[in-house]
């Protein structure tokens, strides 16, 4: 079965396939946010969860949360959980 890896935000609860950008896309899209506090809470061999700040191009700055399922060593699918936070 081919690699088939899927992001859902839970923000929007919209679903893209590594197929969907293309990897120019991928990559500007991480040149434009910034994450800060990054950390690994919790890791075994099927599963990643990390937790970090991020100041997104729109102002707005969250708590992210990611949880990624892992198969084959690879990530297979990932999870994303913001909470707006004030930047007093």
């Amino acid at each position: 079965m081919p690699y088939d890896w899927k992001i859902k935000f839970r923000s929007t609860g919209k679903i893209l396939k590594k197929h969907d950008m293309s990897l120019a896309d991928r990559e500007r899209m991480l040149e434009n946010i910034h994450q800060y506090d990054r950390r690994c809470i919790y890791e075994k061999e099927d599963i990643l969860v990390m937790h970090s700040m991020t100041d997104f191009p729109n102002g707005t700055n969250d708590a992210v949360i990611m949880v990624i399922t892992k198969e084959d060593g690879l990530f297979w699918r990932t999870e994303t959980g913001s909470t707006p936070i004030s930047k007093e």
